[in-house]
């Protein structure tokens, strides 16, 4: 999308350019400012980094569904603990004697 809106700008400035009065060194100093300022880019570098760039992106892409894989996963272990640790906690406060049940012997003091 980006490279369309620079290609419109090219356009735009090379219209405005009075083409009758541009001689050779000036048609050759307006290429070297279009390449210099990154406006004329040949399209195999454009193509290289597209292709870098689609690249990246489907590795972030796989990357983000390992993570997501991994989190759910996270979740249900986490669920069935829950479970575990809520029917330890009530198995515990049925089997633990109350105050007065203790078998500590009461301090002197």
């Amino acid at each position: 999308m980006a490279i369309g809106i620079r290609r419109r700008r090219v356009i735009a400035d090379l219209t405005t350019v009075s083409w009758d009065q541009v001689s050779t060194v000036g048609l050759a100093l307006i290429v070297m400012g279009l390449v210099v300022t990154g406006r004329l880019v040949p399209r195999a570098t454009v193509e290289r980094l597209l292709a870098d760039r689609d690249q990246r992106n489907a590795y972030l892409e796989r990357h983000i569904d390992a993570q997501q894989a991994v989190k759910s996963e996270l979740v249900s272990q986490n669920s069935e603990l829950l479970g575990t640790a809520r029917l330890s906690a009530a198995l515990l406060q049925a089997v633990a004697p109350t105050p007065r049940e203790t078998h500590a012997v009461p301090s002197e003091e």
